[in-house]
């Protein structure tokens, strides 16, 4: 199964985030859908609700959140792995760090 490149933050963060289709109709609120959000995602229902704090699990488990994590961009993988390990580093979004024209 292939995992959508969500960050940790987009679906732990907000309380009651709602999720919406292509159209933009609304399908559920995370609380709704948390087995299915867990099923998808790979994160925890404890962690999704917020029941148990992240630093509360263990750091095997934050690899397999990561694991199948996929995106069109490689920017966006590390990002959605920012939350999933509590890390900082600057953005620099679009920017080819090897380009030296």
């Amino acid at each position: 199964m292939v995992h959508a490149g969500w960050t940790l933050q987009e679906l732990v963060a907000p309380s009651e985030p709602l999720f919406l289709s292509s159209s933009r109709e609304v399908i559920g609120s995370k609380r709704e859908l948390t087995t299915l959000v867990e099923t998808i995602s790979g994160v925890d229902c404890e962690a999704l609700l917020r029941e148990k704090p992240l630093n509360r699990f263990r750091m095997a488990k934050h690899f397999s959140w990561a694991a199948q994590r996929q995106t069109t961009r490689i920017e966006d993988r590390a990002y959605s792995l920012l939350g999933i390990f509590g890390t900082n580093m600057p953005i620099l979004y679009g920017k080819d760090l090897f380009d030296q024209k």
